[in-house]
């Protein structure tokens, strides 16, 4: 499965879809990653502020990998956050 993130709002509505098809509450996945249950409902709320050092645990705990690739249809510098 493939998903394009384009967006911190859509970051956040997939990590909460995958969490909830894998079966975790909040508070669950807030355990695995030693993340508070509210902190876990920020993010899937609003992931624009988070470390990149706990994105990384959550996806790799919801066993989820981050790949970047070059969009040659975004200019250079463009703002999509």
């Amino acid at each position: 499965m493939k998903l394009l993130i384009i967006n911190a709002q859509s970051l956040g509505s997939t990590i909460r879809d995958v969490r909830i098809q894998k079966g975790l509450t909040q508070a669950e996945l807030g355990l695995k990653v030693q993340m508070h249950q509210k902190d876990i409902s920020i993010f899937e709320n609003n992931a624009g502020n988070i470390k990149l050092s706990r994105l990384l645990s959550i996806c790799a705990m919801l066993g989820l990998k981050i790949i970047i690739e070059d969009d040659a249809g975004t200019k250079a510098g463009e703002d999509m956050w």
